[in-house]
């Protein structure tokens, strides 16, 4: 059995990470008017945490989480979020301290590697809440974006 450094495994979660907003950016677009507005809000937002982060370990200052982005602007939102991670993740240590203003105007310090540990169980989190309105509305089928579906999506 090949175990992966921590390192090695936080990428392998960003590429599937990635993929996953693929697939369903790919589902969501065309079809932005016959989703509930929250579908659009939720993708968008997990696309605007990913650069929140990103930016707070490059010293950017923070972003809107909020916002929503016009459609045809998720694809390359998406990539550069995870073109941006894969640099930050291949050039720096995981245990790198990480400093910023958090939500209660204090400070707080986390290490590289929690951010990104965060980040990537955060869009996980969302994709479920995704999952249930594509159920709920009847719009499309609710896509299968577990981890292990991605392991197995072009093997037999």
């Amino acid at each position: 059995m090949m175990m992966m450094n921590e390192k090695k495994r936080l990428l392998d979660f960003f590429e599937y990470n990635s993929w996953c907003n693929v697939e369903l950016i790919r589902v969501i677009a065309p079809k932005t008017h016959e989703f509930p507005k929250r579908v659009e809000e939720v993708m968008s937002h997990i696309l605007n945490s990913h650069i929140f982060w990103n930016n707070r370990c490059t010293g950017k200052p923070d972003n809107d989480r909020w916002i929503i982005h016009p459609p045809e602007d998720l694809l390359e939102i998406n990539e550069e979020n995870h073109i941006i991670t894969n640099s930050i993740l291949n050039s720096r240590d995981l245990s790198e301290e990480i400093s910023f203003k958090n939500s209660k105007g204090g400070i707080s310090t986390v290490t590289l590697g929690d951010i990104y540990y965060h980040l990537s169980n955060h869009g996980t989190y969302h994709r479920g809440q995704l999952a249930l309105l594509f159920r709920q509305s009847g719009v499309a089928e609710p896509l299968r974006t577990d981890y292990i579906f991605y392991k197995i999506k072009d093997k037999p």
